[in-house]
Protein backbone atom coordinates (compact mmCIF):
# COMPACT_ATOMS: atom_id res chain seq x y z
CA UNK A 1 0.00 0.00 0.00
CA UNK A 2 1.31 3.46 -1.00
CA UNK A 3 2.55 5.89 1.55
CA UNK A 4 1.93 9.66 2.16
CA UNK A 5 3.76 11.85 5.02
CA UNK A 6 1.75 15.01 6.08
CA UNK A 7 2.35 17.56 8.66
CA UNK A 8 -1.21 17.29 9.83
CA UNK A 9 -4.09 14.35 9.58
CA UNK A 10 -7.37 15.87 8.64
CA UNK A 11 -10.56 14.50 7.39
CA UNK A 12 -11.11 14.71 4.45
CA UNK A 13 -7.37 15.12 3.48
CA UNK A 14 -6.65 17.14 0.21
CA UNK A 15 -3.09 16.32 -1.23
CA UNK A 16 -1.85 18.77 -3.73
CA UNK A 17 1.14 19.57 -5.66
CA UNK A 18 3.83 16.92 -6.11
CA UNK A 19 1.75 14.37 -4.11
CA UNK A 20 -1.00 14.49 -6.20
CA UNK A 21 0.97 14.27 -9.36
CA UNK A 22 2.85 10.90 -7.83
CA UNK A 23 -0.88 9.23 -6.63
CA UNK A 24 -2.26 10.18 -10.24
CA UNK A 25 -0.17 10.56 -12.88
CA UNK A 26 2.73 8.43 -11.78
CA UNK A 27 1.11 5.25 -9.45
CA UNK A 28 -2.31 6.12 -11.68
CA UNK A 29 -3.84 5.58 -8.29
CA UNK A 30 -7.50 5.18 -8.51
CA UNK A 31 -10.94 6.33 -6.86
CA UNK A 32 -11.50 3.73 -4.20
CA UNK A 33 -7.81 3.05 -3.83
CA UNK A 34 -6.69 3.20 -0.38
CA UNK A 35 -3.70 5.03 0.89
CA UNK A 36 -1.68 4.80 4.29
CA UNK A 37 -0.78 8.32 5.74
CA UNK A 38 1.66 9.34 8.77
CA UNK A 39 2.08 12.58 10.44
CA UNK A 40 5.07 11.53 12.47
CA UNK A 41 2.47 10.60 15.55
CA UNK A 42 3.36 7.14 15.36
CA UNK A 43 0.53 5.98 13.99
CA UNK A 44 -0.59 4.73 10.77
CA UNK A 45 -3.79 6.45 9.10
CA UNK A 46 -5.62 4.86 6.21
CA UNK A 47 -7.46 6.79 4.06
CA UNK A 48 -9.47 5.86 0.44
CA UNK A 49 -9.19 7.94 -2.24
CA UNK A 50 -12.70 9.36 -2.88
CA UNK A 51 -11.97 11.75 -5.92
CA UNK A 52 -9.06 12.87 -8.37
CA UNK A 53 -9.44 16.45 -10.23
CA UNK A 54 -6.79 18.26 -12.14
CA UNK A 55 -5.45 19.83 -9.19
CA UNK A 56 -5.32 17.32 -6.60
CA UNK A 57 -6.65 14.19 -4.65
CA UNK A 58 -9.36 13.63 -2.16
CA UNK A 59 -8.83 11.29 0.66
CA UNK A 60 -11.18 10.30 3.55
CA UNK A 61 -10.02 8.43 6.57
CA UNK A 62 -10.88 4.64 6.82
CA UNK A 63 -8.89 3.32 9.91
CA UNK A 64 -6.14 4.19 12.04
CA UNK A 65 -3.46 1.53 13.91
CA UNK A 66 -0.44 1.74 15.53
CA UNK A 67 3.28 1.97 13.37
CA UNK A 68 5.29 -1.03 14.10
CA UNK A 69 8.10 -0.19 12.35
CA UNK A 70 9.43 3.10 14.57
CA UNK A 71 12.55 1.53 17.55
CA UNK A 72 11.96 2.06 20.75
CA UNK A 73 15.16 3.71 20.83
CA UNK A 74 15.99 7.19 19.22
CA UNK A 75 19.00 7.81 17.44
CA UNK A 76 21.06 10.75 16.27
CA UNK A 77 24.08 10.63 13.97
CA UNK A 78 25.96 12.94 14.23
CA UNK A 79 28.76 12.68 11.24
CA UNK A 80 30.76 15.07 9.11
CA UNK A 81 29.77 15.81 5.58
CA UNK A 82 31.26 13.86 3.08
CA UNK A 83 32.29 14.07 -0.31
CA UNK A 84 30.40 13.05 -3.17
CA UNK A 85 27.02 11.23 -2.93
CA UNK A 86 28.05 9.55 0.42
CA UNK A 87 25.83 12.07 2.14
CA UNK A 88 22.83 10.27 -0.01
CA UNK A 89 23.95 6.85 1.09
CA UNK A 90 24.02 7.68 4.72
CA UNK A 91 20.81 9.53 4.81
CA UNK A 92 19.10 6.70 2.62
CA UNK A 93 21.02 4.09 4.63
CA UNK A 94 19.99 5.37 8.31
CA UNK A 95 16.50 6.39 7.41
CA UNK A 96 15.87 2.52 6.52
CA UNK A 97 17.55 1.24 9.76
CA UNK A 98 15.38 3.75 11.97
CA UNK A 99 17.51 6.53 12.84
CA UNK A 100 15.57 9.54 14.14
CA UNK A 101 17.82 12.67 13.32
CA UNK A 102 20.93 13.22 11.80
CA UNK A 103 23.38 16.31 12.36
CA UNK A 104 25.89 17.21 9.75
CA UNK A 105 29.29 18.93 11.14
CA UNK A 106 32.38 20.24 9.61
CA UNK A 107 35.34 19.47 11.61
CA UNK A 108 38.99 19.85 11.17
CA UNK A 109 39.99 17.15 8.58
CA UNK A 110 36.38 17.53 6.84
CA UNK A 111 37.54 17.79 3.19
CA UNK A 112 34.46 19.69 1.97
CA UNK A 113 32.90 22.82 3.19
CA UNK A 114 29.03 22.92 4.21
CA UNK A 115 27.68 24.75 1.36
CA UNK A 116 28.18 21.00 -0.73
CA UNK A 117 25.20 19.65 1.50
CA UNK A 118 22.29 20.02 -0.18
CA UNK A 119 19.59 20.36 2.91
CA UNK A 120 16.53 20.26 0.55
CA UNK A 121 18.30 17.43 -1.42
CA UNK A 122 18.60 15.13 1.71
CA UNK A 123 15.85 15.88 3.21
CA UNK A 124 13.60 14.49 -0.60
CA UNK A 125 16.05 11.36 -0.24
CA UNK A 126 14.98 10.50 4.01
CA UNK A 127 11.16 11.55 2.21
CA UNK A 128 11.28 8.50 0.04
CA UNK A 129 13.52 6.29 2.11
CA UNK A 130 10.72 6.94 4.85
CA UNK A 131 8.23 5.46 2.36
CA UNK A 132 10.23 2.60 1.03
CA UNK A 133 10.76 1.51 4.41
CA UNK A 134 7.86 1.62 5.75
CA UNK A 135 8.88 3.98 8.39
CA UNK A 136 5.79 6.04 10.43
CA UNK A 137 8.42 9.13 11.30
CA UNK A 138 10.27 11.14 8.90
CA UNK A 139 14.44 11.33 8.95
CA UNK A 140 15.10 15.15 10.70
CA UNK A 141 17.99 15.98 8.89
CA UNK A 142 19.27 19.10 10.48
CA UNK A 143 22.03 22.02 8.55
CA UNK A 144 25.31 21.47 8.92
CA UNK A 145 27.31 22.89 12.13
CA UNK A 146 31.28 23.22 13.34
CA UNK A 147 31.98 20.47 15.47
CA UNK A 148 32.66 22.98 17.93
CA UNK A 149 28.94 23.31 18.17
CA UNK A 150 27.86 19.63 18.65
CA UNK A 151 29.77 19.74 21.78
CA UNK A 152 27.39 20.96 24.18
CA UNK A 153 24.07 19.17 22.47
CA UNK A 154 25.86 15.80 23.67
CA UNK A 155 24.77 16.42 27.22
CA UNK A 156 21.29 15.27 26.63
CA UNK A 157 22.14 12.01 25.47
CA UNK A 158 21.78 8.86 27.60
CA UNK A 159 24.81 7.51 25.83
CA UNK A 160 27.32 8.54 23.08
CA UNK A 161 29.20 5.67 21.32
CA UNK A 162 32.07 7.32 19.39
CA UNK A 163 34.22 4.72 16.33
CA UNK A 164 37.40 5.95 16.35
CA UNK A 165 40.10 4.29 14.34
CA UNK A 166 42.83 5.54 16.76
CA UNK A 167 44.59 3.59 19.63
CA UNK A 168 41.49 2.17 21.27
CA UNK A 169 41.18 -0.70 24.24
CA UNK A 170 37.63 -1.24 24.07
CA UNK A 171 35.96 -2.94 20.97
CA UNK A 172 32.26 -1.56 19.91
CA UNK A 173 30.77 -5.05 20.50
CA UNK A 174 31.44 -5.08 24.13
CA UNK A 175 30.86 -1.18 24.93
CA UNK A 176 27.34 -1.78 23.84
CA UNK A 177 26.61 -5.03 24.92
CA UNK A 178 27.72 -3.40 28.53
CA UNK A 179 25.59 -0.19 27.86
CA UNK A 180 22.47 -1.84 26.59
CA UNK A 181 22.49 -4.58 28.86
CA UNK A 182 22.08 -2.47 31.75
CA UNK A 183 18.65 -2.44 33.73
CA UNK A 184 18.57 1.51 33.54
CA UNK A 185 16.75 2.09 30.07
CA UNK A 186 18.70 3.62 27.74
CA UNK A 187 16.76 5.24 25.01
CA UNK A 188 18.31 8.22 23.76
CA UNK A 189 21.77 7.59 21.61
CA UNK A 190 24.09 9.49 20.28
CA UNK A 191 26.54 7.97 17.28
CA UNK A 192 29.43 10.35 16.03
CA UNK A 193 31.46 9.27 13.15
CA UNK A 194 34.02 11.41 11.76
CA UNK A 195 34.94 12.06 7.85
CA UNK A 196 37.60 10.76 5.17
CA UNK A 197 40.21 12.63 7.41
CA UNK A 198 39.04 11.36 11.07
CA UNK A 199 39.41 13.28 13.70
CA UNK A 200 41.92 16.06 15.11
CA UNK A 201 44.10 15.31 18.16
CA UNK A 202 42.34 18.43 19.55
CA UNK A 203 38.66 17.10 18.63
CA UNK A 204 39.30 13.45 20.39
CA UNK A 205 40.48 15.25 23.40
CA UNK A 206 37.46 17.70 23.22
CA UNK A 207 35.43 14.37 23.53
CA UNK A 208 36.98 12.77 26.00
CA UNK A 209 37.34 15.31 28.45
CA UNK A 210 33.31 15.34 28.47
CA UNK A 211 33.66 11.85 29.48
CA UNK A 212 33.16 10.18 25.96
CA UNK A 213 34.94 6.97 25.56
CA UNK A 214 36.37 5.99 21.66
CA UNK A 215 35.39 2.23 20.73
CA UNK A 216 36.95 0.32 17.85
CA UNK A 217 35.45 -0.80 15.06
CA UNK A 218 38.05 -3.60 14.44
CA UNK A 219 41.12 -4.08 12.60
CA UNK A 220 40.14 -2.44 9.33
CA UNK A 221 39.55 1.12 8.44
CA UNK A 222 35.65 1.75 6.89
CA UNK A 223 34.82 4.56 4.87
CA UNK A 224 32.83 7.18 6.47
CA UNK A 225 29.05 5.79 4.90
CA UNK A 226 30.10 2.26 5.77
CA UNK A 227 30.98 3.30 9.40
CA UNK A 228 27.33 5.36 10.00
CA UNK A 229 25.47 2.41 8.54
CA UNK A 230 27.33 -0.19 10.93
CA UNK A 231 27.40 1.55 13.97
CA UNK A 232 24.01 2.28 13.57
CA UNK A 233 22.74 -1.21 13.05
CA UNK A 234 25.01 -2.41 15.87
CA UNK A 235 23.20 -0.19 18.02
CA UNK A 236 19.87 -1.34 16.85
CA UNK A 237 20.78 -4.50 17.40
CA UNK A 238 22.36 -4.83 20.15
CA UNK A 239 19.44 -2.82 21.55
CA UNK A 240 16.81 -5.34 20.42
CA UNK A 241 15.19 -3.33 18.01
CA UNK A 242 15.83 -6.12 15.06
CA UNK A 243 13.58 -8.79 16.04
Amino acid sequence: MRKLFVTKIQNPLVIEGDDHKHLSLVLRNKIGDNIVVCCGDGYDYIYEITAITKNNTILNQVSKTQNQSEPSISITLFCSVAKGDKNEIIVRTITELGVSKIQPFISAFTAVKSETYKLDRMRRVALEASKQSGRGKLLEVLEPVSFDNILDKLSEFDLVVFPYEGNCNIDIQSFLHEKLSNKKPIKNIAIIVGGEGGFSEAEVLSLSGRGIIPVTLGKRILRADTACATVCALVFYEGGQMR
